[in-house]
């Protein structure tokens, strides 16, 4: 769905960023995903950071980032998070860590939010 959007000729007017952009986003997205999930089920309630999506794309260029790269990294992360999800019994879904603007949350609703949030740039790109 994601190379769709981009061979479509999507330029992203009016909805934010470009189709390089949001799979660039993406990409960093699943990255610090899978740091959180480690973390998470590393740790004891670990204190997850937020980052700063704005200051993520200005920093690394999200405007001039190769889109085939980044859906390649975005697909490879996203095979390697997927694998440690694959292994989680009820225990591992019910890990816990915290985030300051969320307060105390489990595993299972990071990836339900990390769905969500995927999805929804997905439908950005495909004009919905």
């Amino acid at each position: 769905m994601i190379a769709e959007a981009l061979r479509s000729g999507w330029t992203g007017e009016g909805a934010g960023w470009s189709p390089r952009e949001v799979v660039a986003h993406l990409a960093d997205s699943e990255v610090a995903f899978g740091w959180r999930l480690r973390q998470t089920l590393a740790e004891d309630e670990p204190e997850l950071q937020p980052f700063d999506q704005e200051r993520w794309a200005a920093a690394t260029h999200y405007d001039r980032r190769d889109a085939s790269v980044s859906l390649r990294a975005y697909a490879a992360a996203r095979a390697a998070n997927v694998d440690v999800l694959r292994m989680l019994d009820d225990a591992g879904w019910e890990r816990r860590f915290r985030h300051p603007e969320f307060g105390g949350q489990t595993l299972r609703k990071l990836a339900c939010h990390e769905s969500d949030h995927d999805l929804l740039h997905l439908r950005q790109m495909r004009g919905e």
